[in-house]
C-alpha cells in the first residue's frame, strides 16, 4: 500500500475489536508475522540474503523496532489492529515511513 486512501465509517459486530496497535501488542503481532511468513518464498529469500533464520525472536525485534521508530501520531493513527474475540485471532496493518 502506498498510502491510506480514505477513512471508512464502518460498524463492526461485537465479536471484533478494532483499534490502534500498542507496544504491548508486540508479542501477538510478532507471533502473527512468524506464523504468516513461515515456509513462504519471502522467508526463504530473506534467510538466504541474510544468512539467518527468521525466528519468532527476529520478528519480535522487528516489531519492537517499529514501535521505537514509528512514534509519529500520524503513523500510529493510520495503523490498525483487528482482533476476533471468538476465533482469538489478530490481524494488523502497521504504517511506517521508509526511505
Amino acid at each position: 500500500m502506498m498510502r491510506p486512501t480514505e477513512a471508512f465509517d464502518f460498524v463492526w459486530d461485537n465479536a471484533i475489536t478494532v483499534r490502534i496497535p500498542k507496544q504491548s501488542d508486540n508479542e501477538e503481532i510478532a507471533k502473527l508475522f512468524y506464523e504468516s511468513f513461515s515456509g513462504g518464498i519471502d522467508r526463504e529469500y530473506f534467510t538466504k540474503q541474510n544468512e539467518q533464520e527468521c525466528t519468532y525472536e527476529y520478528y519480535l525485534g522487528e516489531v519492537n523496532a517499529y514501535f521505537n521508530d514509528c512514534t509519529e501520531n500520524i503513523l500510529l493513527d493510520a495503523s490498525t489492529l483487528v482482533y476476533d474475540k471468538i476465533e482469538k485471532k489478530v490481524n494488523w496493518c502497521l504504517s511506517c515511513i521508509t526511505f
